[in-house]
């Protein structure tokens, strides 16, 4: 099996010398471990991976830095000439260059993606990169429950807003169809700004008063 594991750094702190013992493990037992980063060649966890066998690549993928964008066609080279079983991410920098890598990377087989979340991460869009995997794995109890509840949250404000979209476009046509056969005012093409938390019912009540005044 070969695993990829991609990182925005390999500083000396608990989650990188769990990349060590991860990269360790998969070398002993026979597996191809390939690690990227953005650290030099000359740092010491680096030569200790390599020492054990880890093929490491480097590439600047810094955290929140908009030139790790440029790193995209380098990675998706690096995908092709690998094909890995398994591209595990441990940030959230090098997981939007996954996704963008892969779009056309030319792979026998997309690999399953894996992401680790090692603190209570904001459930925003900066964060979906890391959400959209096939498992997540969470350093601690506290930030599983964080992530589940953080999750739960996201999927009633979608569905919300779904249902919200549907309203506005119901009201809208209701707008027209009052139009149309009563012959007041203009068409209000603001109509769609309303706001749609108080309810479509009342959003329709209130366009019809505001077409009567026109």
């Amino acid at each position: 099996m070969k695993v990829m594991r991609l990182l925005s750094s390999l500083k000396h702190d608990e989650s990188e010398r769990g990349i060590f013992h991860l990269g360790r493990a998969l070398v002993k037992n026979g597996h191809t471990s390939i690690i990227v980063s953005s650290a030099d060649e000359d740092n010491d966890l680096v030569k200790r991976l390599k020492r054990d066998g880890n093929n490491y690549h480097q590439l600047h993928m810094n955290k929140k830095s908009w030139l790790s964008l440029l790193q995209v066609t380098a990675l998706r080279r690096l995908i092709e000439e690998y094909d890995p079983d398994v591209i595990h991410v441990h940030s959230r920098t090098p997981a939007w260059i996954l996704h963008l890598a892969l779009r056309r990377a030319r792979v026998k087989r997309i690999p399953k993606l894996v992401s680790t979340m090692y603190g209570f991460y904001p459930i925003n869009k900066y964060s979906q990169a890391l959400l959209d995997v096939d498992t997540i794995i969470t350093v601690s109890d506290s930030v599983t429950n964080y992530l589940k509840k953080g999750l739960r949250e996201k999927m009633q404000t979608l569905k919300s807003s779904n249902a919200s979209t549907v309203v506005s476009i119901r009201a809208a046509i209701l707008i027209v169809i009052i139009r149309l056969f009563t012959g007041y005012g203009i068409l209000l093409l603001n109509i769609l700004s309303l706001s749609i938390k108080s309810g479509w019912y009342f959003q329709l009540l209130l366009a019809t008063n505001m077409v009567r005044n026109g």
